[in-house]
């Protein structure tokens, strides 16, 4: 496919953070071939011109924590702290239901409400991988597959040795996929032993894989922590070996010191903060402003709709932006642009992506999302970033592409039926309803 999209403005997510007014994006098959004010447009009658009036292009979003398949356990357990949400509710529904059917009917209703919010790429923790695999490479996204699993296993395996052999054949599955990655998941220090997270760093080193863990997301677990191995959860999994993983990806990272920050701050190392699922738990609010002034790159998830309750990147940007402000009183730092690069090009970066994704440049991939500004709630269009900070809503977007191919058009996914998908899931929940635990608010 050639072709040449006309919109009001680009949001690049470039380094210099470019924002160009009455744009072009050239496509040639899978790549960007060439951006810039239309009038500079290549002229050639090979590219088909497709004209948005009214519109603003950007990149696409990443989630960089999630547990897709959790969608069916959505508002199953509300107003709860961790402690009680994870052991009273959460981990008895997974023994209880887990299984391949479980992941791929949660997993493909997740894809489409990720596709509905412009999430283009999903960091998933969770098990029965290989089933995620196949729905992520079926529907054209982007997808880093992360095989979960506790001092025991997991809840598709029976031991510690199968679990990392399952992971290690998922690897093989995908050694050079252009969308998607395999990493190892140990869940956490509170229910990772030393051993089992050197185990983790044995393979990680032996396959050069990357790692994901939840990290300091409550007080409970440094207190845990502290009181078993004398020594924060982030010394844990440095002394474990997991800081040397090709990237790591350590979720929340809530209740860290700040001689933590400095030693997460590497350049393979991401924080990846889930603002809304934290706030909701009451679990805390991340040191953001020291973490960037030491220089430890952060980036975004949901975490599981179980916890959240929505797959939506841009709902996370626009309630951190604000939970900053409140927190810190610093109504200078943390700019637009920076917020929003956080979901685009630096969490393409974490995940190695960045010289192929993440930022819409030539030669990069044609991964990009079109936005309808059309909308009282987005008029007049005066400053593009804050718009898409303050006053975008998930439903304005459109179109969805990745790699150039469009996976959804004017909100139409192309990708899976929407209905089908949305009845499965019901009639798989009406399945379990009658025997779940139910804490509903």
């Amino acid at each position: 496919m050639k072709k040449i999209f006309r919109v009001d403005a680009l949001v690049t997510a470039n380094q210099q953070r470019e924002v160009i007014q009455d744009a072009f994006l050239a496509v040639d098959g899978e790549r960007i071939l060439d951006l810039g004010a239309f009038r500079k447009r290549p002229r050639s009658r090979s590219f088909q011109l497709e004209e948005r009036v009214g519109s603003v292009m950007t990149p696409g979003l990443y989630n960089l924590h999630t547990h897709l398949a959790m969608v069916l356990l959505r508002g199953i357990a509300e107003d709860l702290n961790l402690q009680s949400w994870l052991f009273d509710y959460i981990f008895p529904a997974e023994k209880k239901w887990v299984s391949a059917d479980f992941v791929r009917t949660g997993t493909e209703l997740a894809l489409c409400e990720s596709l509905l919010n412009g999430v283009i790429c999903s960091v998933d923790m969770y098990f029965y991988q290989e089933e995620v695999g196949k729905l992520v490479d079926k529907m054209g996204l982007l997808g880093v597959l992360g095989p979960s699993y506790f001092d025991h296993g997991s809840m598709d395996s029976s031991s510690l040795q199968e679990s990392l052999e399952k992971a290690r054949q998922l690897a093989k599955t995908y050694p050079s996929h252009p969308r998607i990655q395999v990493a190892l998941a140990p869940h956490a220090p509170y229910t990772c032993r030393p051993e089992t997270l050197k185990a983790t760093k044995e393979l990680s080193e032996e396959m050069k894989l990357p790692v994901m863990i939840h990290l300091s997301e409550t007080q409970h677990e440094e207190a845990e922590i502290r009181e078993k191995y004398q020594m924060s959860p982030t010394e844990m999994i440095d002394k474990a070996g997991l800081l040397q993983a090709p990237y790591l990806l350590t979720a929340h990272s809530i209740h860290l010191s700040s001689a933590d920050i400095r030693r997460l701050a590497k350049p393979n190392v991401t924080a990846v903060l889930n603002p809304q699922c934290n706030a909701k738990l009451s679990s805390g609010f991340p040191p953001v402003k020291e973490m960037r002034e030491t220089g430890l790159r952060i980036a975004l998830g949901t975490d599981g709709a179980a916890s959240n309750n929505r797959l939506d990147i841009l709902g996370e940007l626009q309630f951190l932006a604000k939970l900053y402000r409140l927190q810190t009183k610093d109504l200078e730092s943390f700019s637009g642009p920076e917020l929003f690069e956080s979901a685009t090009r630096l969490s393409a970066e974490a995940l190695g992506w960045g010289d192929e994704r993440g930022s819409l440049e030539p030669n990069k991939y044609a991964d990009f999302l079109i936005y309808d500004f059309q909308k009282p709630h987005l008029t007049p269009l005066s400053d593009v970033y804050s718009h898409l900070i303050y006053s975008l809503q998930s439903s304005d977007l459109q179109d969805v592409y990745v790699s150039g191919k469009c996976l959804m058009k004017h909100r139409k996914i192309k990708v899976a039926s929407l209905d089908k998908v949305i009845a499965k899931s019901q009639r798989f929940f009406k399945k379990m309803r009658s025997e779940l635990k139910l804490k509903t608010a």
